[in-house]
């Protein structure tokens, strides 16, 4: 539906998914973790990412920019996979019989409440809102968000080809 590119709940959603595949594993490679952190390493990776190329949306949206979306994202994290897997259980089980499926879904309405509330209280922090004031701070934050990534990809990119050189 080429009209869904007029909603901003889907170009939110897409960002963000696009820079879970393309952008995060850019970041992870400029990382100087390795294992056991990887993992958490990861997680960093994954939410600075989407954070970072959705900001740009959200200040264009709402002339804010949120400063602890990582940080809400990072508590949020391990929530979201039980949530996920719970809903999509009782999505299945609601097609066989949804009186099995109601106490699935109740399992995973408990994740998704806290994921809400993680949301709400860190959004009421103080200075949990950057206001961007003027259409120049606009730009200027907007630009800033960009030469980031390209930096972070010219970072990677140089990691990659000395990783590469240590091979051989």
């Amino acid at each position: 539906n080429p009209w869904l590119w007029l909603s901003w709940g889907f170009l939110l959603s897409v960002t963000a998914t696009a820079s879970l595949i393309w952008f995060a594993p850019k970041i992870l490679k400029a990382m100087p973790w390795r294992p056991p952190i990887d993992l958490l390493a990861a997680l960093i990776a994954a939410t600075v990412a989407a954070s970072w190329l959705t900001a740009p949306l959200l200040a264009i949206l709402t002339s804010e920019v949120p400063m602890v979306s990582i940080f809400a994202n990072l508590i949020a994290a391990p929530l979201v996979a039980s949530t996920t897997v719970f809903g999509l259980i009782a999505a299945i089980f609601a097609l066989i019989n949804p009186a099995l499926a109601m106490p699935i879904g109740l399992l995973a309405s408990v994740p998704a409440e806290l994921i809400g509330q993680i949301a709400l209280r860190t959004a009421a922090l103080p200075g949990a809102q950057l206001e961007l004031v003027s259409t120049s701070s606009l730009l200027i934050f907007v630009s800033l968000v960009f030469l980031i990534v390209i930096l972070l990809i010219r970072a990677s990119s140089k990691k990659l080809v000395l990783c590469y050189r240590d091979w051989e």
